[in-house]
């Protein structure tokens, strides 16, 4: 027995030699290497690395250069970074996209300096379409407006036969002229579909002025046929191959009001996400809520959305709910009365439907998305989602968007709840006009996420486009790291209070990146560039942890690959 194992060792010793065998043979070639980069990889153990290999749409390797050559075979596509930042594909953790594409069709107000160059754009646009039967447009600012907003007779001086409608940059207001409230059928008889929080504005005899607030737009919208399907589906390639020049790699879609058919874009977008046509991953709210007549039945809804679309590639597994407006409206739900209204509305549902509604939701796997801009609306939101945890709803992701104002006493509940916190760092900047309607207090107190982000609160961001100037992610990692407005915009450089406030760069990276996964369910398979990880990856023109902070916006990808593919590639 004893001469048994030397000869079975010499066998197997020459097997090996003879059949080369080695290591780097059952290594796995890769399809891309990318070499000497500067890489941040967003995972705590391993936070740096100098390369990365793709096969497929995952990532095969991370870590050195010289450990990298392995994976690297005859085919193997070899990108040299020289140096350059790569990060995690970004994540939008609150966009608007169907929606960008429907209002790139219409009239954009791109000149919010005064009334005049407002009124002069939707004057440019009108007289360079004059066969359209109607006009749809948005951008308007609501803070160059009293609290009544505009009037009808602003638009009529422009055209006075053809309908026009025009809702504001943040969606929540609306403006139409005489011709679109008779086509529509807004009269003094009218009813509002929210009294006192979505409503038509009114004169001391009550009749409509042709300023709108909330969802109220929305009825004018769909009796008049403004938004389609078809022009959506025709329009969207383009925005879907900005959002990916951006860096973009996976977008939330936070929903789209008005769009009756709005399955025919699901069912699109969806094939080209099945053909490899869609540049992005899609996520987003499978019904999008804004009153309270239409909570019934709306868990059903939901359901019937998520079967259909819930791939990786696309996935529609959310109730977004409406639940207050925005200060610049006067309707944003809020404890102490607006400085010049002297109003303090509530938020749009009662409290037992509203909770009722994401119990509901939550025992049937459907993850919610609550849209809450006052200090009210967070509040009723945070014992919403108490009652949901209490009820043993411990997975459910709950996602608070916006919180511009929140109680001191309420900030301990955000991690209590366990809920995560979605905001837009690109709002970030010293604004005092709001001044004229919100008191001093509320104002020195908002947008408090680094408070947030060290008691543990996972927060992400999202660009809310087109309620922000751009959808570029670099927008909120900068102001949300400064707290000040761009240099040379014009605007006060002073930072925002409380300007302590500031994220750490690597956190405002994290926010737009890992954390934007977890509020999606997917960190397992996004934002970070780990092992096994889906390929991801964005490579950016400078190295924003080593440029002043003023230029962090303007450092745009050069290469963005998703799912191992590379989606965009600056040309040279």
């Amino acid at each position: 027995m004893k001469k048994i194992y030397p000869v079975l060792l010499t066998a197997i010793l020459a097997i090996i030699v003879f059949s080369g065998i080695s290591y780097a043979s059952h290594t796995t070639a890769a399809d891309f290497a990318f070499v000497n980069g500067n890489i941040y990889t967003v995972n705590e153990k391993q936070p740096h690395a100098e390369a990365v290999a793709v096969s497929g749409e995952k990532i095969i390797f991370v870590g050195s250069g010289k450990d990298v050559k392995k994976y690297i075979g005859k085919n193997t596509k070899v990108i040299d970074l020289k140096g350059r930042l790569m990060l995690p594909g970004f994540i939008d953790a609150h966009c608007h996209p169907i929606f960008s594409v429907v209002i790139s069709g219409g009239i954009v107000i791109g000149d919010n300096s005064s009334i005049k160059a407002v009124l002069a754009d939707v004057k440019k646009y009108i007289d360079a379409h004059p066969d359209q039967k109607g006009y749809f447009g948005f951008g308007w600012d609501n803070n160059l407006f009293p609290a009544t907003g505009p009037t009808r007779e602003m638009l009529d001086e422009i055209c006075p036969d053809k309908p026009i409608v025009l809702l504001s940059n943040d969606a929540h207001a609306g403006w139409m002229n005489t011709a679109a409230m008779k086509q529509a059928g807004i009269t003094k008889d009218f009813p509002d579909p929210e009294p006192g929080i979505s409503e038509f504005v009114r004169d001391k005899n009550g009749e409509p002025t042709g300023a709108i607030k909330e969802a109220a737009s929305m009825v004018v919208i769909k009796k008049l046929k403004l938004i389609n399907s078809q022009e959506i589906i025709r329009n969207a390639e383009p925005f879907f191959q900005l959002l990916s020049r951006y860096g973009i790699t996976t977008v939330f879609d936070a929903g789209v009001p008005g769009i009756k058919d709005i399955d025919e874009v699901f069912e699109k977008i969806k094939q080209n996400a099945d053909e490899d046509k869609l540049p992005i991953r899609f996520f987003g709210a499978a019904v999008y809520v804004s009153s309270e007549s239409d909570l019934p039945g709306v868990v059903e809804k939901c359901l019937a959305v998520f079967k259909k679309y819930n791939t990786d590639r696309m996935r529609l597994n959310t109730l977004k709910l409406i639940t207050d407006g925005t200060f610049e409206t006067r309707k944003a739900a809020v404890f102490e009365p607006y400085v010049d209204t002297k109003t303090a509305p509530d938020i749009m549902y009662g409290k037992k439907i509203y909770h009722d509604t994401l119990l509901e939701a939550a025992a049937k796997g459907i993850d919610i998305h609550l849209h809450t801009i006052g200090d009210k609306a967070v509040s009723e939101a945070l014992e919403a989602a108490a009652v949901l945890r209490a009820a043993g709803c411990k997975n459910t992701r709950i996602t608070l968007a916006h919180v511009q104002s929140a109680r001191d006493e309420d900030m301990k509940k955000f991690r209590e709840t366990g809920v995560f916190v979605n905001t837009t760092g690109s709002w970030f900047f010293d604004y005092p006009v709001a001044l004229q309607y919100i008191n001093q207090d509320v104002y020195k107190k908002q947008f408090r996420f680094k408070h947030l982000a060290e008691q543990g609160v996972i927060v992400t961001q999202g660009s809310d486009y087109p309620a922000s100037d751009s959808p570029n992610p670099l927008d909120n990692i900068e102001k949300s790291h400064t707290r000040t407005a761009f240099e040379g915009s014009g605007l006060s450089m002073t930072p925002l209070p409380p300007a302590d406030e500031c994220l750490s760069l690597e956190m405002a990276v994290k926010t737009c990146t890992l954390n934007g996964a977890r509020q999606l369910g997917m960190e397992k398979k996004l934002g970070s560039i780990e092992k096994g990880k889906y390929a991801d990856l964005v490579v950016l023109r400078k190295n924003i942890f080593k440029i002043p902070a003023k230029e962090i916006h303007k450092s745009l990808p050069i290469l963005v690959m998703m799912n191992g593919k590379i989606r965009y590639r600056e040309e040279k």
